[in-house]
């Protein structure tokens, strides 16, 4: 995915992968509150809340998706197949 340009290498921030985990987490709660009055909207939060934590993986690591990756290359770069 480096080879590819969907994945950028950048300075490991152990700081802001925290940061996207917390966010992660609020989106959790919010959905989960509000499900029975707007699941779509819930969905949409909970599907916000796994793109972060998982960009938070690879923020860990050092990398991050870039435009051409997009939204796709962070599931990606968690399938070991």
């Amino acid at each position: 995915m480096l080879d590819a340009g969907q994945l950028e290498r950048v300075p490991p921030n152990r700081e802001h992968a925290d940061t996207m985990l917390a966010q992660a987490e609020r989106h959790i709660a919010l959905a989960r509150s509000g499900v029975g009055t707007d699941p779509t909207g819930a969905c949409q939060l909970v599907y916000d809340a796994s793109g972060k934590a998982l960009a938070s993986i690879l923020e860990n690591q050092g990398l991050r998706a870039t435009s051409r990756g997009g939204h796709l290359a962070v599931p990606d770069q968690m399938n070991p197949y």
